[in-house]
C-alpha cells in the first residue's frame, strides 16, 4: 500500500501496477508519465486526480471511489468493472472508453464528453447527468436511476443529455425527471422507464419498440404530449405503452 506518497515527477511508463492500493486521503497523483502502465484493479479511494491524463490504460476493476476527478481524461481507457462511487466526475471525458459494468453510485455527471463510450450493464444509481454527451454511446442494459421516491420537480435528474444514435437495447430509468433530452435517432427496444417524467425530449428518427412507461404523473394533456411527440419524431414506434402511477394503460402506441 501507498499512503500519503506523492508521485511527482515519478516516471511509471509501462509499469504494472495491478492490485496495488494508492488509497489515501490527500495523496496526489502526478507521475511525470503513465504511457502505457497497467492498474487492473488498482485502489485510488480519497485520492485528488483533478485534471489527470488515463487516457488509453488498463484499469479494469480501479476503485475510484469518492476521488476528484474533475477534468481527468479516461478516453479510450478500458475501465470495465471500476468503481465512481460517490466520486467527482465533473468535465471529465471517457470520449470511447469502455465503462462496460462500471458503477456510479452517488455520482454527479456534469459537462462530460462521454460519446462512444461501451457501458453496457452499467449501473448509474442514484446519479445526476447536466449537460453530458452520450452520443452513438452502446448502454445495452445500463440502469439509470436516483433516489427510491418521486421525482422532484424542482430539479431536473437528466438535464441536457444527448442520446444520439445510442443503443439503448434493455436499459431502464427510474425515478427521473427528464428535461431537454435529445434521442435523435437511438435505438431503444425493450426498454423500461418507472416513475418518469419527461419534458421537452426529442426522439427524432428514434427507433422505439416493446417500451414500457410508467409516469411519475398522470396529466391527460401531458400523456397527449408525449404521445404525440414519439409518435411525430420516431422513425419506427411499435409496441410503446404508457401507464399511470397506479400500473394503469393509458395508451398504447402500435
Amino acid at each position: 500500500m501507498f499512503y500519503d506518497t506523492s508521485f511527482k515527477d515519478t516516471d511509471l511508463t509501462g509499469a504494472d501496477l495491478s492490485y496495488i492500493d494508492f488509497k489515501s486521503d490527500n495523496s496526489i497523483f502526478t507521475a511525470k508519465s503513465i504511457a502505457g502502465a497497467v492498474f487492473i484493479g488498482a485502489k485510488f479511494c480519497n485520492m485528488s486526480l483533478e485534471g489527470i491524463d488515463l487516457s488509453g490504460l488498463d484499469l479494469r476493476g480501479a476503485d475510484f471511489t469518492k476521488c476528484n476527478l474533475e477534468n481527468a481524461n479516461f478516453n479510450e481507457a478500458n475501465l470495465e468493472g471500476a468503481c465512481f462511487d460517490n466520486a467527482n466526475l465533473s468535465y471529465a471525458s471517457f470520449y470511447n472508453a469502455n465503462i462496460k459494468g462500471c458503477r456510479f453510485n452517488n455520482t454527479y455527471f456534469y459537462g462530460n464528453n462521454m460519446e462512444k463510450v461501451i457501458a453496457d450493464g452499467g449501473h448509474f444509481a442514484p446519479t445526476e447527468f447536466k449537460e453530458v454527451d452520450l452520443s452513438h454511446a452502446s448502454l445495452k442494459g445500463a440502469r439509470f436511476e436516483m433516489a427510491n421516491s418521486k421525482p422532484s420537480y424542482s430539479s431536473n435528474d437528466f438535464y441536457q443529455v444527448k442520446f444520439d444514435s445510442a443503443n439503448l437495447d434493455g436499459s431502464e430509468f427510474i425515478d427521473i425527471q427528464m428535461m431537454a433530452c435529445s434521442f435523435r435517432f437511438a435505438t431503444l427496444t425493450n426498454v423500461f422507464m418507472q416513475n418518469i417524467y419527461i419534458s421537452d425530449v426529442t426522439f427524432w428518427g428514434a427507433t422505439m419498440k416493446k417500451v414500457r412507461i410508467y409516469m411519475s404523473r398522470d396529466r391527460d394533456t401531458y400523456i397527449d404530449s408525449l404521445k404525440y411527440q414519439i409518435q411525430k419524431d420516431c422513425s419506427q414506434s411499435e409496441d410503446v405503452c404508457i401507464y399511470d402511477e397506479e400500473g394503469k394503460l393509458i395508451t398504447a402506441i402500435s
